[in-house]
């Protein structure tokens, strides 16, 4: 039997660079039996999944797809930090993301995203989506479209702690290439500020400078290039480290 590629389905998550980072899809037993009733085939790809339909010697595809057929798939995780750094602070309690296509305008392949009842496991993991593609929403005969369903990473506004020596001047912050822009912060009562007043206490009789991002910043498994440090307009730090997770977007340098 000849097929060709009905759709695809692909996750991207903003904090992994290039690869699904231990995500699975996972097709809904209702989905597999429509599958397997019309003679679909399922199968995995590096970014999820693709369905390819039985076609006749003039290359139409066999199956019939009825108005209400819908194929849903649950997503899962296979490690802790999908969780850790997915964005689901918009969500009702109880409630996980919803993807689907249905509504979408033509050309359009980024699924609408809303939320839905919670459900099933997987290898002990909860799911932490659902997607739900209407199968009338995509042409049998036409080219197979990829839609993307795609996971936001939670973000946080950085900050540069600068430690200096008394009297440094002319101090800024500058991303290459012009896509995030850091301000300096001035601090009217450093008692508010509990980093500040922990440096003051281990670094004392220096300079307290600090910048930070105008915009908070996704959490990413791929560093963030060409972040400098300036005084004067000359470079003294080409690459700034970017903050750890765990310290929440607070980066202290001492510099001479």
């Amino acid at each position: 039997m000849r097929y060709k590629e009905f759709l695809r389905v692909e996750i991207a998550h903003q904090y992994f660079a290039s690869d699904l980072a231990g995500l699975v899809l996972v097709p809904q037993e209702r989905t597999l039996k429509i599958l397997r009733g019309q003679h679909f085939l399922v199968k995995r790809t590096a970014r999820g999944i693709k369905i390819l339909v039985p076609i006749n010697e003039e290359g139409q595809a066999l199956p019939i797809v009825d108005d209400g057929d819908v194929l849903a798939f649950d997503v899962f995780p296979t490690s802790g930090i999908v969780g850790e750094f997915t964005d689901d602070s918009a969500l009702s309690h109880g409630k996980v993301l919803l993807f689907t296509n249905e509504g979408l305008g033509e050309g359009e392949l980024e699924l609408f995203v809303s939320e839905t009842t919670a459900g099933e496991t997987f290898d002990g993991f909860p799911v932490i989506a659902k997607i739900q593609i209407k199968a009338s929403e995509v042409d049998l005969n036409g080219p197979a479209p990829i839609y993307r369903a795609i996971f936001k990473s939670k973000s946080v506004k950085w900050r540069y702690y600068f430690v200096s020596n008394p009297g440094t001047t002319g101090l800024d912050v500058k991303e290459r290439n012009g896509q995030l822009t850091f301000n300096e912060v001035i601090l009217q009562d450093e008692r508010s500020d509990q980093i500040a007043t922990s440096i003051r206490l281990n670094f004392p009789g220096t300079q307290l400078v600090v910048f930070e991002s105008d915009t908070s910043i996704p959490y990413s498994n791929k560093a963030i290039k060409n972040i400098q440090l300036l005084q004067n307009e000359n470079v003294v730090i080409k690459h700034l480290p970017n903050p750890d997770a765990i310290d929440h977007g607070i980066q202290i340098i001492q510099i001479r």
